[in-house]
């Protein structure tokens, strides 16, 4: 949840502080799709437009909205990355039916605050922060796979 908080690289720098030696860490962030065609930038760009609004509401407002808006995420997103190879990296989480509300809608929706990264800046992240970066995986977002130096 660092890319959720006001400064990720300090609290990353926290985080690596508080690690025994050698102990590993995997650190999740999301995308900033600047390795994605135009058309998934903008579809990033007027979904955080979005936010302008969502982050403003009442949560009970926002939970009615999300539960509104599930049933045309899961139409459009999770049968599709079911079924079709040019949809399984679509960036979202849902629920198994149309009407779950597991995933991860309201937090995308809800939180003032978010930063994206590029594959680089993931990994900045955690070598700037003092550890090892053995891997960076793309998981919906970029997986960090470091350790803290022995």
């Amino acid at each position: 949840m660092v890319h959720h908080t006001p400064d990720p690289g300090r609290a990353v720098r926290e985080i690596a502080r508080a690690l025994k030696p050698g102990a590993p860490l995997l650190l999740y962030v999301y995308e900033d799709f600047s390795d994605r065609s135009l058309l998934w930038r903008a579809a990033l760009a007027a979904a955080n437009s979005v936010r302008a609004i969502t982050t403003r509401m009442r949560p009970s407002h926002l939970m009615r909205v999300c539960r509104l808006l599930s049933p045309v995420v899961y139409v459009l997103c999770t049968l599709p990355s079911r079924h079709f190879s040019w949809a399984k990296r679509f960036p979202y989480r849902h629920g198994p039916h149309a009407f779950g509300m597991v995933g991860d809608l309201y937090d995308r929706l809800s939180a003032p605050i978010e930063f994206r990264y590029s594959r680089d800046g993931a990994a900045a992240l955690a070598s700037d922060a003092g550890l090892n970066v053995q891997s960076v995986g793309q998981q919906r977002g970029w997986v960090v796979r470091a350790t803290k130096p022995a």
